[in-house]
């Protein structure tokens, strides 16, 4: 997707002081609503990963570390 397009199918919503408080995104767009399933996607298997730190009681930190370490190699 180009950034032509993402500007094109996300719309703000302002606060009445102007500020942005939300995003909304087309998802009747192709383009975008893979972009969106692809975010979710990556924020589920974060929280996952997340959890299972947790349940291990291993920093996130050093789980990314780890994670970005081993993708590198490949």
């Amino acid at each position: 997707m180009t950034a032509t397009t993402f500007k094109k199918y996300r719309t703000f919503t302002y606060d009445e002081k102007g500020k942005p408080v939300a995003v909304q995104l087309d998802l009747r767009n192709k383009h975008m609503r893979t972009f969106f399933e692809e975010m979710m996607e990556d924020l589920e298997d974060t929280v996952e990963a997340m959890a299972r730190d947790d349940e291990e009681g291993r920093p996130f930190d050093e789980f990314v570390q780890e994670y970005l370490t081993d993708n590198r190699k490949v």
